[in-house]
């Protein structure tokens, strides 16, 4: 069985914003703004999962605003 993608974006908690973290998140850059974040292992059962991609939790925010189209 093939990879399935999941739809959406990965929220990489910032660096800025925490004080300690497990020792099994890794310090990363953000791919969009180069902002100190952690990658962090996915929750068991979703092993097999692909997000479209993974950003820091501003630049998520910003691409997600970006994306919803609100009815009014």
């Amino acid at each position: 069985m093939g990879k399935v993608v999941f739809p959406g974006i990965l929220c990489m908690p910032l660096k800025k914003n925490l004080k300690g973290v497990p020792s099994n998140w890794r310090e990363v850059k953000c791919p969009k703004c180069g902002q100190a974040c952690y990658e962090r292992p996915i929750p068991k059962g979703y092993t097999g999962l692909e997000f479209e991609r993974a950003l820091c939790t501003e630049c998520a925010l910003k691409e997600g605003k970006k994306q919803v189209r609100c009815k009014t």
